[in-house]
Order: structure tokens, then sequence, then C-alpha cells
């Protein structure tokens, strides 16, 4: 056998690697009796977690067009997930916010400054990565990229995707990153409260740097095999989804080559291509379950009468607060001037800009909101991009 037969050999091998438990063939996850969908330009990147704290696991999905983050919130009962349509992260009046606003947007819900509530984290198409930290339950400061030691942003390579855990079980996390140019790890030189990232390091598997480049999409880490080691699971572009499994020690992980866990969807399949995972106990039955969001297959989208009703209000709303914000600024500018003509009076002018100033800021904030609703509901052709649930058989 010459060299490179042997090779493909070994090749082979490695991707005939079977999981501990097999899944279950996929369903696709639905909201209002119908398949989630985040159509537009698709890529659904699904994250599973308990985004009000109200015990209740619920589902982030981030999507392409325009950076967008859903929230579907679970109204199920005990063990059931229940889905009655979503609402957008930036629908908040300053809450979440997501720069720049173009590219997939892979979302984790994690306490990253280790004050014990939960952030959300992701990479971006330019490779910085953005964190948008909690203020309380319901509310998120603005988002702001992570930067290094001397103040630049963070940059990770192009399409990076991040996944924030403590990789190497010294009490901190760090990031395991999927990029275009492979697979790495940016330890954390500082503290939980404080990240201050080291040089991005290669991954290997087996000696030799993860590179292909279609594999690293969207990677996770959890111990899938349940030997106290966690692994690395990663969405491919080709809508499979890879396997690296953890052979070293919880303090120094080492990776075997990849094992396809869920091959790439068969020609004429409802799912798509470009897979982004995330791992869970869906029914918490004590077995992990597997979350993919997809992107592909193009349709012409048909606004319903509802949507149609919906396009006209919000684009009437974002007229009536264009008109608003301009007899704001008016007034802004009375009292600026008034400040100008009575110096003895300016605190109390100054006063009140302020007070005009921040109700600019809101009615700026509302008509960018009614805008985006506006924009948003298109018709014409679209991409599917949607979120399937594989159950782990015990």
């Amino acid at each position: 056998m010459n060299r490179s037969v042997l090779t493909l050999t070994v090749i082979l091998a490695a991707l005939s690697v079977v999981a501990a438990g097999d899944l279950k063939d996929p369903v696709p996850l639905m909201s209002s009796g119908q398949p989630i969908d985040v159509e537009r330009e698709g890529h659904a990147a699904p994250f599973v977690g308990d985004f009000d704290g109200d015990g209740r696991d619920d589902l982030l999905v981030g999507e392409a067009y325009t950076s967008r983050l859903r929230i579907y919130r679970n109204t199920g009962k005990g063990h059931e997930h229940r889905f009655d349509g979503f609402s957008l992260f930036l629908d908040g009046d300053k809450d979440g916010c997501i720069s720049p606003p173009r590219g997939p947007f892979c979302p984790q819900l994690v306490d990253f400054d280790g004050d014990g509530d939960t952030d959300i984290i992701a990479g971006n198409l330019y490779g910085n990565v953005i964190l948008i930290e909690r203020s309380n339950q319901e509310s998120f400061l603005p988002g702001r990229f992570l930067t290094r030691s001397d103040g630049d942003r963070l940059r990770l390579g192009s399409s990076a995707m991040v996944f924030a855990v403590d990789w190497d079980a010294d009490r901190d996390l760090d990031l395991i990153v999927g990029s275009i140019d492979g697979l790495f790890l940016v330890r954390n030189q500082g503290t939980q409260a404080s990240f201050e990232p080291a040089e991005r390091e290669s991954l290997e598997a087996d000696g030799q740097p993860v590179s292909d480049r279609g594999v690293n999409r969207c990677p996770t880490v959890v111990d899938w095999d349940s030997d106290g080691r966690v692994d690395i699971l990663c969405g491919h572009q080709d809508g499979s989804v890879h396997w690296f499994r953890n052979t070293g020690t919880p303090t120094a992980p080492q990776l075997s080559q990849a094992g396809v866990l869920i091959p790439a969807p068969a020609k004429g399949d409802d799912r798509g291509a470009t897979a982004r995972i995330c791992v869970t106990d869906w029914n918490q039955d004590g077995y992990l379950d597997l979350v993919l969001g997809d992107s592909g297959g193009t349709f012409s989208k048909v606004l319903t009468d509802k949507e149609l009703e919906d396009r006209t209000t919000s684009a009437d709303r974002q007229q009536t607060l264009l008109v608003e914000w301009s007899r704001q600024f008016r007034q802004l500018r009375e009292v600026d001037s008034r400040r100008r003509a009575e110096p003895q009076q300016a605190r109390l002018w100054e006063a009140r800009m302020r007070d005009l100033y921040a109700t600019l800021a809101k009615t700026s904030r509302e008509r960018e909101k009614a805008q985006r609703r506006a924009e948003s509901l298109t018709d014409g052709e679209q991409t599917h991009g949607r979120v399937w649930l594989f159950l782990r058989k015990p």
C-alpha cells in the first residue's frame, strides 16, 4: 500500500467515528405552529439558554440580515418547549448594539465577566469579538468590541465565530475560534472578571493544525462523550457537523482527527448547508442533544395580509417619528438661542437642553426601529434559514 492510499485509509477511518449515542432524524423547531425560518439572507445560528431568568430555556437565533438576533421566549411547561413568535434583540430603546450590522451573527449566552449573570458574545465578519453585557434581568449595555492590552480591537481572522469556555481548567474563560483560516485558541491571560487575550494559537488534531476551512464554522465546546474532557463540535459549510474528540486531560486537551457526527444533507433534503450548532439537553433526559441552524434554498417570499399591514403601519410610524424628531430639533435650537441670549439663566437652559437631547435620542431610536421593521418585511426572492433539532437516542 503506497503512502497516499494509507493516508486516505487513515482519514476515512477517522471520519467513520460514531459518537456515543446515535442521533435521531432531525425535526424542525416550530413557533406559532410554523417551522422557524429567519428567511431573508438565511444563516440561522441558534443558541439555547435561559435568556430572561424564568427558569426555562429560551431560543436565541442569530441571522445574516443586518446581524439581527431573534429571541424566542419559551412559554412551555416542564420540559415542553413552546414558542409563540419572537422579539428582536434590537427592539430595546438602547439595548443590544450589534455592530457592524452585516454578516451572520452567532450568539452565545454566557457569564463572560464573572458577575453572576449571562451576557451575549459573538464574533463577526471582520474577525472582531462583540460583548453585550447584561446590566439587569432584561436590559443590556451597548455592545462593545473586545480589545487587547494596547486598546486595539481583538482581530481573529475573517468570519470569526467564537465560543467562550474554560479550555485549560484554570478558572477563567478562554475563546475557541473558528474562522476561514482554521481552528484556534485564544487564552485568557487575565481573570474571569477581566479578559486579557493572548496571541491566537492554532489548534491541532493528532499533531496537525486544523486547517480545513469549511469545517471550522461555529465551534461548540462540550463533553460530548461524557468522559470528563471537553470536546469540540464544529458545523461545516456543507451542512455536516464534525466532532473533535479530546484525548488529553482537562488541563491539557489534545484533539483527535474529526469524525462526522452529522453528515451533510443529501440532495433533495429540506435541511440546508452552513451548519451552525448548539448542544443542549433539550428534553432533560440526561443526554446531550444538538440544535442546528442552516442556510439554503431560495424561495419567493409572499407577504401575508398581516405582514403587509404591519409594513404599512411601521412605515407610517417611521414618517410620524421623523416629523416629531424635526419638531424636537427645532425646539432644541430655540432653547440653545435662549441660552446664548440669557447667560444669567444658562444653567436653566442647559438643563432643558439635556432633557431635549435625551428626548431626541429616544425618538431617533424609535424611528430607526420602525424603519428596520418596515424594511424587514419585503417580498421577492429570499433564502431559508431554518432551525433543526437532533435528539439523542439513549
